[in-house]
């Protein structure tokens, strides 16, 4: 069914195709032979392949929307140049002949030809990419740039025609700046009572400005509404009074890194990475994407070396949990003796989660470690009735059993929790809670709790793990969360300012720290005092570079304070980061990035 899909598109395609350059080179004066007609044929064939293969193939083509999307600055930067090039050619020319040759030998023979090309070719085939949700985004695009070109096209002819009406025209159009010159040849046209003229410039102006956003809007639209299908919530709060409140893309990122590379299973996978990476069995690109440093990319074998570093040294901390799991089955150990040993457990995994993350999996790496947990959720369900079972065979319920089952059940609603399952994650905690009183366990149900909107059962199962751990600075900075999305700000304010304070404690662990400044930083924009706010967001960008979202947020809070400036250089740097707000913003403001 996929391949009659895909040969149907690639039809549907062609057509227009063949059409719209037959047409093209009619206007641009390619001769009409049989040669050049199966050229034409045979490249329309390979364009329509291609859209029909994107169109089709959904990943792919989110994949290339966002490549387009990244590359946008650069194009228009580009065409921007061309233009600006082309422009003041022209502009000596029209000085040095007159405007009738610039008519003759650019504008005609490269310009007015380009537009009828684009218009029967180019703005048909963007339109049908809109079609298809998977070329939506290539549609938006194409059509936006094509604005580059038609407003320097408009230009142009304003140009021609302003000389037409006397070089001071032009002097006074280039001297308001160069778009100035469109103006001025509206106001010539309305002087010489060429009312037909006039309309016809300011047409083009509302037309163009449509096309520009209505491309863009297009886009946007689309890329925001994929992120939401694959669970990266997008704020659509508005950039005039509100900011990002929750940094859910960035942080969801490293709290799936966290519940993946916590689990046992996900190690023994990375360990078998490693030894399929020695052996030559697999290469570098399939376990991760290039890392650059400051000369450059890394060379292939340092790449490798790098990777089977940190995999040594997890295998090194994993071979330590292994002995402490295997001590704490014990039944003589004594309450302290255990929460020291679970202790030292947790520190482990948190260094081998560090170690994880500095690998850096790419992204099919991370949905296989998903998959993988997906299967584990199932292997780990433990009936109700094997408990009975065992205590009717055994005659006994013993501490080792019970243990298994809470790591069973606490493992299990971890793994439901990071593929969405937020309630049956609840469900398994609440029978961990049963088995075994723990922090851990309270704080992950507080944050299944947040996920389902229940703010206030979030924060008395964060209440109930800061009773039992009072330094569990994570419980903190998450009960924060809750306050601040509750509206209680001054209290959210409080609980951040106690996460950071206990996080300096543990210079190792950074990622909190970061995500506390930035809600801090948040709230106080909420409450007004922007100036706090920003320092705020300088201390997270300052531990992460690259955090998107800080940046945005920081050029909000500038924004507030009148520093232009600082904002739109901090909504240019998020934007070349991927945030789609910052994005949108600039491009209705035309500025590019």
């Amino acid at each position: 069914m996929k391949y009659i899909k895909f040969l149907l598109v690639a039809i549907l395609f062609w057509f227009p195709i063949v059409f719209g350059m037959g047409w093209s080179a009619n206007i641009l004066g390619i001769p009409d032979t049989e040669t050049w007609l199966w050229i034409l044929r045979l490249f329309a064939a390979v364009i329509s392949i291609c859209i029909a293969w994107i169109a089709i193939g959904a990943t792919h083509a989110k994949s290339i929307a966002e490549s387009a999307m990244a590359m946008i600055s650069i194009i228009s930067n580009l065409l921007l140049t061309v233009c600006i090039i082309f422009g003041i050619v022209a502009v000596v020319m029209i000085f040095v002949k007159d405007y009738k040759w610039v008519y003759e030998h650019f504008y005609y023979p490269f310009i007015a030809k380009s537009i009828g090309v684009c218009l029967i070719t180019v703005v048909p085939l963007s339109l049908l990419l809109m079609v298809f949700r998977s070329t939506r985004v290539l549609g938006g695009i194409i059509l936006y740039l094509l604005s580059f070109f038609f407003i320097f096209s408009l230009w142009f002819y304003s140009l021609i025609y302003a000389a037409s009406s006397g070089i001071g025209w032009v002097i006074g159009g280039l001297l308001l700046s160069g778009i100035g010159v469109i103006l001025t040849a509206i106001i010539a046209a309305a002087v010489w009572g060429q009312w037909t003229v006039a309309g016809e410039i300011i047409l083009s102006v509302v037309l163009i400005l449509v096309t520009r956003m209505f491309g863009m809007a297009i886009a946007a639209k689309q890329l925001a509404t994929e992120e939401e299908q694959e669970g990266a919530p997008i704020s659509s709060l508005s950039r005039e009074d509100e900011v990002e409140i929750a940094p859910e893309s960035e942080r969801d990122k490293r709290a799936l890194e966290t519940a993946i590379f916590s689990l046992p299973v996900s190690i023994n996978e990375v360990l078998n990475i490693g030894d399929k990476l020695l052996t030559g069995e697999i290469r570098n690109q399939n376990v991760v994407d290039y890392i650059e440093d400051e000369q450059g990319l890394i060379e292939e074998d340092e790449h490798k070396e790098r990777i089977l570093k940190l995999i040594a040294r997890i295998k090194l901390y994993n071979d330590r949990n292994t002995g402490l799991r295997d001590e704490l089955k014990s039944n003589t150990l004594r309450s302290e003796q255990r929460e020291l040993l679970n202790a030292e457990l947790e520190k482990n995994t948190k260094y081998i989660v560090t170690l994880c993350r500095k690998i850096r999996f790419n992204k099919k790496q991370i949905h296989r470690f998903i998959s993988r947990m997906r299967d584990y959720a199932k292997e780990v369900e433990i009936p109700e009735n094997v408990i009975a079972q065992y205590e009717e065979e055994t005659g006994l319920t013993t501490t080792q059993k019970i243990e298994e089952d809470y790591e069973a059940h606490l493992e299990k609603g971890i793994a439901c929790y990071k593929i969405g399952q937020y309630q049956n994650a609840i469900e398994d905690f609440n029978k961990a809670i049963v088995l075994k009183t723990d922090y851990g366990v309270y704080f992950n149900r507080g944050i299944a709790y947040n996920k389902l909107g229940q703010y206030q059962l979030a924060i008395e199962n964060y209440d109930e793990a800061i009773r039992l751990e009072p330094d569990f600075a994570w419980a903190y900075g998450s009960r924060g969360i809750a306050y601040a999305n509750l509206g209680q700000h001054q209290r959210a304010i409080e609980d951040y300012n106690e996460a950071i304070r206990l996080e300096h404690l543990y210079i190792e662990i950074e990622y909190p720290m970061v995500n506390d400044y930035y809600n801090r930083g948040c709230t106080y924009y909420a409450l007004g005092q922007y100036q706090r706010a920003i320092a705020d967001y300088n201390e997270a960008i300052r531990l992460e570079p690259d955090f998107a979202v800080a940046y945005n947020n920081r050029g909000l809070a500038y924004g507030k304070l009148g520093h232009k400036d600082e904002a739109i250089n901090d909504y240019k740097t998020a934007a070349q980061l991927g945030n789609l707000n910052s994005q949108k913003y600039l491009m209705s403001k035309g500025i590019s990035w």
